[in-house]
């Protein structure tokens, strides 16, 4: 792997990795202050983002409530800043789609400082599920989340 600067290194890797554990925890920390639901986080081993992912959850949450409430969250946390999400090409800082197998997936992205002069981690959050993976009674998801 090689950035703008030359290769990647193992230092820089660590130094990546670090940056993502203390943008982690101050997003738990968030999480158990808001009283959120938990999310699944992927923690990268290099330059992609954090990814925090609407897994399942407690019978009288829908994922897309899970997912509003960690937005709510992060849009009002003063070291967080919501950021476009380039694929959509809008400059747009949500995606919420329904794909033509009727996957519904919502996206947002922010950059999170973990200190006020912490050095930014690009965070992803992501919800997505079938009609079918949701509770008929609850409309939660019964179902674990699936990794992709």
């Amino acid at each position: 792997m090689t950035s703008l600067y030359g290769p990647v290194t193992d230092a820089d890797r660590r130094a990546m990795q670090r940056r993502h554990l203390a943008a982690l925890n101050e997003l738990v920390k968030l999480g158990m202050t808001r009283k959120l639901p938990p999310l699944d986080w992927h923690v990268p081993h290099s330059f992609s983002p954090l990814v925090g992912i609407v897994g399942a959850v407690a019978p009288e949450h829908h994922p897309r409530n899970v997912f509003g409430a960690w937005l709510d969250a992060l849009s009002r946390h003063p070291r967080a800043k919501a950021k476009p999400l380039g694929f959509l090409g809008t400059g747009a800082t949500l995606s919420d789609r329904t794909t033509a197998s009727g996957e519904t997936e919502l996206l947002a992205a922010f950059d999170v400082r973990a200190a006020k002069d912490a050095p930014r981690v690009e965070v992803v959050l992501r919800a997505s599920w079938y009609e079918a993976e949701l509770d008929p009674d609850t409309r939660a998801l019964s179902k674990p989340a699936r990794r992709t």
